[in-house]
């Protein structure tokens, strides 16, 4: 009788921890978040949820985006796939469920750049905006078109007011009152993978399509160019999977594209090409960042590792990375760039004949 209970007691213990590593939000996963406070040399997975259950995580959920809030880098929203959306106060270090949120996908969120209490979020294919910390939300944007989703929000950090949205099917819709009024700007060709506004210059804009390339505009969105003809030299520039601002520069970028990584100091007009430890066009680099206060900083992904620069790319070393699962972003702390994060969502299951 003391063996047996000795035995269910040693099951219990199992259980309760197994418990801590896992979400339906509940099982055990790599993926989520994770987070490392010393330059991606150590992970540590922050997936700890706040519940009345207790012992549940999201640990398995699938994460499309993290954001940081502006005036408070401590504040995060996670979105995902098919759970809904996340917040934590603690830089990851617990996460609550954000209820008041109809199902579908999580493609979006643009915390306001001043007020902490306003949020936007896209959810499939409506645009939700909450004034109270997100304990309430109203829905501003309905995307009436058959099968197109919201997929980008960026808010203008010099005029709160203006808000941009990407959809799938390439429009780019505009918002002059603060997202009670939607117009359409422009139509790509291909879904909006990245609306990007200079932090320097507020007319100054960059979109990314799925097919149709890196667009630009120098007068806030009236009126756009291609960058293709300064890209042709790089094939597979065009294609961009993020692209990011040098802040040592007025109006620079690099970007992950499937030649490897590219860099503009001069607004697009001409590129140059970072040396790495692959060949162009032999990796796939899903995503990048830059550290905020040393433009030499950069860190990429690629087949499961990380790559660190800290000489502007004159030499690379590279980190294994803590989960065998599919990234989605990596992403640096505005305030302190000690601290990273990894986004990961559950790798594409392939099968063979």
């Amino acid at each position: 009788m003391k063996k047996k209970l000795i035995l269910l007691s040693l099951v219990l213990v199992f259980l309760l921890f197994a418990g801590l590593s896992c979400v339906q939000v509940g099982g055990g996963g790599g993926r989520g978040i994770f987070k490392s406070v010393d330059r991606g040399e150590h992970w540590l997975q922050k997936v700890s949820l706040m519940s009345l259950k207790g012992g549940e995580n999201i640990g398995l959920v699938d994460a499309l985006c993290l954001i940081s809030d502006p005036k408070d880098s401590g504040t995060l929203y996670l979105g995902t796939k098919n759970q809904g959306l996340f917040l934590s106060t603690s830089a990851g270090d617990s996460w609550q469920k954000i209820e008041k949120l109809p199902s579908g996908p999580v493609n979006a969120i643009a915390p306001h750049p001043t007020a902490p209490s306003i949020v936007y979020v896209a959810v499939g294919n409506r645009i939700f905006r909450s004034g109270n910390c997100c304990r309430a939300f109203e829905n501003l944007y309905l995307e009436t078109k058959e099968k197109t989703e919201v997929t980008r929000l960026v808010i203008n950090p010099f005029s709160s007011n203006i808000i941009y949205a990407g959809l799938t099917d390439g429009r780019l819709l505009k918002s002059e009152n603060s997202g009670y009024g939607w117009n359409t700007v422009y139509e790509f060709k291909g879904k909006i993978k990245q609306i990007l506004i200079n932090p320097k210059n507020q007319n100054i804009l960059y979109v990314s399509s799925d097919g149709g390339g890196i667009f630009k505009s120098e007068d806030g969105g009236k009126n756009w160019f291609s960058l293709a003809e300064s890209l042709k030299d790089f094939s597979g520039g065009l294609d961009a999977s993020k692209a990011i601002f040098v802040p040592a520069y007025a109006d620079a970028l690099i970007s992950a594209n499937r030649y490897g990584l590219l860099l503009t100091r001069d607004g697009g007009k001409t590129w140059s090409a970072y040396k790495l430890l692959t060949s162009p066009g032999k990796a796939e680099i899903p995503t990048l960042a830059i550290d905020p206060f040393n433009s030499n900083v950069i860190y990429y992904i690629s087949s499961r590792t990380l790559y660190k620069t800290i000489d502007g790319g004159a030499n690379w070393i590279t980190r294994s990375l803590p989960s065998k699962e599919k990234i989605t972003d990596l992403a640096i702390d505005p305030v302190n760039s000690n601290i990273l994060y990894l986004i990961y969502q559950k790798t594409p299951q392939t099968y063979g004949f």
